[in-house]
């Protein structure tokens, strides 16, 4: 245990660990937040064809973080792509 740690009481120690936790269960239960650039990477699309798509109004909607811009729900974009007709070979 590092000595900063040993050092805290311990109400400082279990308010320590329920910030922890609370943190912990915060990012198990949020849904996975994607910027524009992680957004088309993860749908397989260039660039220019997630710009045409976004313009077009095609794509699901973004949801607008404080501080962070715009995120695409990765729970969105999954159902968006299950909705595409496959691809021809």
């Amino acid at each position: 245990m590092s000595t900063a740690i040993a050092q805290l009481s311990d109400s400082q120690l279990a308010a320590l660990t329920a910030a922890v936790v609370d943190s912990v269960k915060m990012q198990l239960v949020a849904p996975q937040m994607l910027d524009q650039c992680e957004a088309h990477r993860y749908c397989g699309l260039s660039r220019s064809t997630w710009f045409k798509l976004r313009s077009a109004d095609r794509l699901p909607q973004p949801v607008h973080v404080e501080g962070s811009g715009l995120r695409w729900r990765k729970s969105d974009l999954d159902r968006w792509m299950g909705t595409l007709k496959p691809r021809r070979k």
